[in-house]
Order: C-alpha cells, then structure tokens, then sequence
C-alpha cells in the first residue's frame, strides 16, 4: 500500500458482539478524531486492486484506543 495515502496499523482487539456485529481496536493511527469517516483497508491479493476497503466513523472516544463498529452486510464488512 502507498505509504503516501496510508497508515499501517495494527488490530489490537476484536469483540464479537452478535453475528455480524463486531468492533475492531487498531493501535499506531494518529491524528483523528471521534465522529470522522477514515478508510480502512487491507491487502487482498484475490480483488483486481490487491487492496480491499470500506468507509468507517470512528467510535471510540478522544485518548482512547481507536474503535470501530463493523457490520456485515451480506457477509461482508
């Protein structure tokens, strides 16, 4: 992934809360905030782009670990 666009990241944390309901913890992303959209992204060498990503609000609180709440949709994230 180009470095330029993008943050490695690491996932800290996965809390199963239904089927389909998780949340995701990722540790090393700076400078954001509660309540904006970021894109999260992962290498996928089977999709034509090598990159699968999807539009996220982030939900954890300002000093907190980042949180997301993801939903699968048609047994997609």
């Amino acid at each position: 992934m180009d470095p330029q666009r993008w943050q490695r990241a690491q996932v800290t944390r996965r809390v199963a809360w239904d089927q389909g309901l998780f949340t995701l913890t990722l540790d090393g992303v700076r400078d954001v905030q509660a309540g904006q959209f970021t894109l999260l992204a992962r290498e996928e060498s089977s999709h034509r782009s090598g990159v699968v990503q999807r539009a996220y609000s982030i939900a954890s609180a300002p000093g907190e670990g980042l949180e997301f709440f993801v939903v699968e949709v048609d047994g997609r994230h």
